[in-house]
């Protein structure tokens, strides 16, 4: 409207004037009154007119510009960051593009405006010939991040997509180069999540911009600890299954990455503190006697003097009262301590809700247990021990539905 009434404005100046007797139509002059147009006033009637299209097309611009933008802000920020399904090169395992897709989504979570589907329930997505819209559907997500990493004579490039799954529009796109190694991706990701923001026209606090740029490690030390928190946990998945007699070792093979990501950087926290976890796991599995436990409280004690607020500190003291020492009461002090940092946070909900399950209070275990379903575990682990405990509570339906949402991620689990 401002526009066109600007436009119409122009023109009525042009052919009417405005005189003491009222608005009159411009009468040409006389051809012998005609004064002379010199080049100079040629120019200033064309440099009068390009600024008159220019200003048109600004306000133009802006007008639709803003109309997009309340568009975007009024789309639900339900975020899916899909998984790498292309052929992966010979020389990478896969655990370094489910590390690429881990790292996005974390520094995509840490904007509390959007809400990130957890990595480890879309990193087991299938996308097969699905388009986006059926996949937004099944994934239950408004908005699909993409990504592709190739490499080329040495080269790395990853291509980042943001889709709007309805109509499959591209909101945005950019290529990152990277230097040396795919590593890169934990110093790259908060590029990623600020440019993600902006297209989506979310304000970011000064904390929040201060979680985005916050890089708990180095690049490697970060990687090794993935790598070791993946191996520690398909350890115990193998054990909770019910394969006793599986090779534990790989919790030494977990500890030992831990290790390495310490000696690159000795002040990365959450290696302790997982250290002591994986640690725990391996006295909970008797592959580790009862004698770790001192170096479990070490890592813990030295994680916490370097961040006092550790919410994985908290946890891994949870797991020290729980599988080391046997003292519940303490094991629910300490993930209830976690659990208030970050009440979103489903590994609090379910390890609490184990304790309880211990402790027999089972009006707890079922709160817990349903608080844990409404944040969506998306682990075959935690389905089944709380498709347990519904078992325990004699609601056979809930059971049953989170046994098969066990199955449904781990089709070889025995739920």
């Amino acid at each position: 409207m401002l526009s066109a009434g600007f436009i119409v404005a122009v023109v009525f100046s042009w052919i009417y004037d405005i005189t003491p007797g009222g608005i009159i139509r411009t009468e040409p002059l006389p051809k012998q009154k005609l004064p002379l147009i010199n080049k100079k006033v040629k120019t200033y009637r064309f440099t009068t007119f390009v600024s008159v299209i220019i200003i048109i097309g600004l306000l133009s611009f802006n007008i639709i510009d803003s109309a997009s933008a309340r568009k975007i802000e009024k789309i639900d920020k339900t975020i899916a960051v899909l998984p790498f399904t292309d052929i992966l090169p010979i020389k990478y395992e896969s655990i370094v593009f489910d590390y690429i897709g881990n790292q996005i989504t974390a520094g995509l979570s840490k904007i509390d405006d959007f809400n990130v589907l957890p990595w480890r329930s879309t990193k087991n997505f299938r996308k097969g010939n699905k388009d986006y819209v059926k996949m937004g559907d099944e994934m239950d997500a408004t908005i699909l991040v993409d990504w592709k990493a190739i490499e080329i004579e040495g080269e790395k490039r990853l291509t980042i997509e943001m889709i709007v799954a309805e109509d499959e529009k591209i909101l945005w796109s950019n290529d990152y180069s990277i230097k040396n190694s795919w590593t890169e991706i934990s110093v790259i990701s908060t590029e990623i999540s600020r440019n993600i923001a902006r297209r989506l026209r979310t304000f970011l606090s000064l904390e929040e911009r201060a979680r985005i740029n916050e890089i708990p490690g180095s690049p490697t030390a970060l990687y090794n600890a993935y790598r070791g928190r993946s191996i520690a946990q398909n350890a115990l998945y193998l054990y909770e299954m019910g394969n006793r007699k599986t090779d534990l070792s790989d919790f030494d093979v977990a500890i030992d990455l831990y290790t390495q990501a310490i000696q690159v950087d000795s002040s990365f926290a959450e290696a302790y503190a997982n250290r002591a976890v994986t640690r725990l796991w391996g006295i909970y599995t008797t592959h580790y006697s009862g004698n770790e436990l001192e170096k479990c409280l070490e890592d813990i004690e030295k994680a916490k003097s370097i961040d006092s607020n550790l919410i994985e500190a908290d946890i891994a003291m949870g797991f020290y009262y729980y599988y080391g020492k046997r003292g519940f009461d303490n094991a629910l002090k300490y993930f209830q301590q976690a659990l208030e940092k970050d009440p979103a946070n489903v590994d609090c909900l379910f390890y609490l809700s184990l304790v309880h399950r211990r402790k027999g209070n089972w009006d707890e275990v079922a709160e817990l247990s349903s608080q844990a379903l409404e944040n969506d575990p998306a682990s075959a682990l935690f389905y089944i021990n709380i498709g347990t405990s519904y078992d325990y509570l004699h609601d056979f339906e809930k059971a049953i539905e989170c046994h098969n949402l066990a199955i449904a991620i781990l089709p070889e689990w025995p739920a």
